[in-house]
């Protein structure tokens, strides 16, 4: 799928900088750093998840926990 972005120059220059160094095109370096920040919200919005089921279960130790979320996996096949 084709679209247009504003960039600034600056971060423009810096990545056509990197895709000349690493022997890339501007596309393949724009979708490695796109790639990457979606991975790490991906990331942070499952250890959020996992910091809230702690939370819940704060006083009733691990083992209750991880029970919960065993029967949650299995609720997700």
């Amino acid at each position: 799928m084709k679209t247009t972005i504003e960039l600034p120059d600056s971060l423009l220059k810096e990545a056509k900088r990197v895709a000349l160094e690493r022997d890339q095109t501007l596309k393949e370096v724009m979708i490695s750093a796109l790639e990457r920040e979606v991975n790490r919200v991906k990331t942070k919005d499952l250890l959020d998840w996992i910091k809230g089921i702690r939370k819940a279960f704060e006083g009733a130790g691990w083992k209750n926990a991880d029970q919960y979320v065993e029967e949650q996996r299995k609720g997700w096949g």
